[in-house]
């Protein structure tokens, strides 16, 4: 290659196919957290169908991945499928679910959604990458996020499960993440403000190529 002003340099470039499949699984639960909305009306400083509560978890790789599916895990510990605590009934009906991908400077890279059937009874639920066109790079840091659309107003919740160990290493120790928004504070999951770290670990999996 040659600049304006005469000097050359020589650039090698080597390209990987990235073909050989990786599942990375964190399924290791002694935790339930809250997940969704509450429409409990005798819960301290916290009005009735106005919060909405997202986990999330930060995502480091040893090796680039191009990712295929994000699963999350909910269920368990409060109940199995999604419900209302006051009446302890379950809400049998589908739900969607809103996934934030944002990058090691906390910019949002990809969004994307997954309906849950009005059948669900906890268990993984699969968020499909295949056309983000994502690449993660190794060593890097991902926050991904999730949470229930539309959660406050629903009022329905269910359970998180969680590692709470902190001597853990490796891919399933990264730091877990929750959030809150409120309809009386006009505010939204969507905004990074809502979210912090939190000292759990979440079950989730990741499917790719490598």
């Amino acid at each position: 290659m040659r600049s304006e002003s005469g000097l050359v340099k020589n650039y090698q470039v080597k390209f990987e196919h990235m073909d050989i499949d990786r599942v990375r699984s964190c399924s290791e639960a002694n935790a339930w957290k809250w997940f969704g909305g509450d429409d409990r009306t005798n819960a301290p400083d916290i009005l009735p169908y106005d919060r909405n509560v997202g986990t999330g978890q930060t995502i480091m790789l040893e090796k680039d991945l191009v990712p295929s599916v994000f699963n999350v895990e909910l269920g368990q510990g409060f109940n199995e499928g999604f419900g209302y605590y006051s009446t302890r009934t379950p809400y049998n009906k589908p739900v969607t679910l809103k996934l934030i991908i944002r990058d090691e400077n906390s910019n949002v890279i990809k969004t994307t959604t997954a309906i849950v059937s009005a059948d669900f009874t906890g268990g993984l639920i699969p968020f499909d990458l295949s056309k983000l066109a994502l690449l993660l790079e190794a060593n890097k840091k991902y926050y991904f996020f999730w949470y229930l659309v539309d959660g406050d107003s629903l009022g329905i919740y269910i359970a998180s499960p969680g590692n709470t160990d902190k001597s853990g290493t490796g891919f399933c120790f990264n730091s877990g993440w929750s959030g809150e928004s409120n309809i009386s504070k006009n505010n939204s999951l969507d905004q990074l403000d809502t979210w912090y770290t939190h000292p759990w670990h979440f079950n989730i999996k990741l499917e790719g190529k490598e």
